[in-house]
């Protein structure tokens, strides 16, 4: 199979995931985009940290039968006692000083430190991590990670942040637009989890961690990413969640599990390899107990992954859909509105500002949604498309009502796509040229010479994308073409979307799609 099938085989695998996948991000991530070290690579810097012995990790190497959770309880306690003895070892800023005054481990808070000091995007993935940031954003339902920088609260601001277990354990979760730091992390070194002890703490509190893991893991596809097939962290995660699972629940979940790792060669582009059992295979009175199973997928170029992701997308914000959830839950349970999220029957005084819910038959609702569009989404939808309604509603609606209180509209395009006609309404839109659409003074200023034989092009040239809006209408009407005026219109919108509140600019950007809406639908 060539590199252009397999990577097509990839788009179509996550395309065809049930829902947004959720990510299992482990070190490699860290180590690519930031330049971390590796676990080894710390334990290695923080021993040089204490001791110019070069055979002093070698001696935690023996001591700890290379077992680094060992490793990291000695050099914490080598650690910690070389710096109360001298606090100038590792300068550590005021707010950890303050931590280690309240009993934080001086070793956790100089991890924390020197991870976050180290924590430098790499320029070479400036393109890569712009897209990383698109696809958490868009299309990722959440993120487990053992990591304890902060990439991805960088780069995934939106994101929900639950630091160790005992966050875990004590916060209402939704499931959505969440990140698990399962590990801790640098935010609050005493969550790190990086001795023995923390290990075994770990472990004995795990039970909470492992069913809201066995949730997602039968909820949602999983992919990991940043991973090592022998990680043992990995290891005993999928040994937990295996001794709760049934084979048939095991032969499912199977199924929706990718495990990335970087190819070793250019050439492999992507490259489908076998399926792997990374875990820890359970001994249930068979020797071919069911054991979960991952597609693994090589990867020369994350962007590759990232692209894919992005055929998989919530068809609703996947942070407006845990804000539902969320303030759905605290309504069943207070029975009372909240901070964000109002929810009625239609017959309820509300809050301007609130996110309304509301309930009720179809055409109820979208003719209660129609009387609620403004004056400056009718103009917008005009050059645009951005509302989910057809003309004839928008007309018999929509347009009394916002004519109401505002004396022109830009009536073209829906008269010229509904299916009944609107006498009155077309009655007051009898235009010949521009000049019907202009006011007086713009009437006579266009017949002033210096405006003679002037061109669209020409005040392109001469004025910024504010100031031509006013120019505009002093052209000939054979030099205003539709397709530019739309460009224009719409390349103005993206870069000042709050165009509708800066005066005298919005008034100059309605007259222009007054002159768009007759140009295109109207002349």
């Amino acid at each position: 199979m060539n590199q252009y099938n397999e990577y097509e085989k990839l788009c179509s695998t996550i395309r065809n995931f049930s829902t947004t996948p959720i990510l299992f991000i482990g070190s490699g991530i860290s180590r690519r985009y930031y330049n971390l070290p590796s676990w080894r690579e710390l334990l290695e810097t923080f021993t040089q940290f204490i001791s110019k012995d070069e055979y002093k990790f070698s001696q935690y190497m023996t001591l700890s039968n290379k077992d680094f959770t060992r490793i990291a309880s000695l050099l914490e306690s080598d650690f910690n006692k070389a710096w109360y003895e001298n606090p100038e070892l590792f300068i550590l800023p005021e707010h950890l000083l303050e931590l280690i005054k309240q009993g934080i481990s001086p070793f956790k808070c100089a991890v924390a430190h020197y991870i976050d000091t180290k924590s430098i995007l790499n320029p070479e993935y400036n393109d890569e991590i712009e897209l990383l940031k698109t696809v958490l954003d868009t299309h990722v339902t959440g993120i487990i990670t053992t990591n304890y920088d902060t990439l991805i609260e960088t780069y995934a601001p939106n994101y929900i942040t639950y630091n160790g277990q005992d966050d875990l354990l004590f916060s209402r979760l939704q499931g959505i637009n969440e990140l698990y730091k399962i590990h801790g992390s640098t935010t609050n070194p005493e969550s790190i989890i990086i001795t023995a002890d923390d290990y075994e703490n770990f472990n004995k509190k795990r039970t909470y961690l492992i069913a809201k893991l066995l949730t997602h893991f039968i909820e949602y596809p999983i992919i990991f990413i940043g991973y090592s097939m022998n990680d043992t962290n990995i290891q005993n995660i999928f040994k937990s969640i295996e001794e709760c699972l049934t084979a048939e629940q095991i032969e499912k979940i199977n199924s929706q599990i990718l495990f990335i790792s970087r190819s070793t060669t250019q050439n492999d582009l992507v490259k489908f390899g076998s399926n792997i059992h990374i875990s820890m295979h359970i001994n249930q009175g068979s020797a071919s107990a069911p054991a979960l199973q991952m597609q693994q997928i090589y990867i020369s170029d994350f962007k590759l992954l990232y692209n894919a992701l992005k055929e998989k997308k919530a068809s609703i914000p996947l942070r407006l859909l845990r804000m539902f959830r969320e303030e759905f839950y605290q309504y069943t349970l207070y029975n009372k509105p909240q901070k964000h999220l109002a929810i009625s029957l239609m017959d309820e005084k509300l809050p301007d500002d609130a996110l309304l819910v509301a309930v009720g038959s179809k055409d109820i609702l979208i003719s209660n949604a129609l009387k609620m569009i403004t004056r400056d989404e009718w103009y917008l939808n005009t050059i645009q498309d951005t509302l989910p309604y057809d003309a004839d509603d928008m007309l018999s609606i929509a347009y009394p009502i916002i004519l109401a209180s505002n004396s022109i509209l830009p009536p073209f395009k829906y008269l010229s796509k509904a299916r009944h006609k609107y006498p009155d309404i077309e009655a007051k839109a009898t235009y010949t040229c521009i000049n019907d659409l202009l006011n007086t003074t713009i009437k006579k200023e266009r017949n002033k010479d210096k405006y003679i034989g002037m061109t669209f092009a020409d005040l392109t040239q001469n004025y910024d994308d504010l100031k031509i809006l006013g120019k505009i209408p002093y052209l000939a009407d054979t030099e205003i073409e539709s397709i530019d005026l739309k460009s224009l219109l719409v390349t103005t919108y993206q870069n000042h979307p709050n165009i509708f509140s800066l005066n005298p600019a919005a008034s100059d950007f309605r007259r222009l799609i007054r002159i768009y809406d007759w140009l295109t639908f109207g002349r």
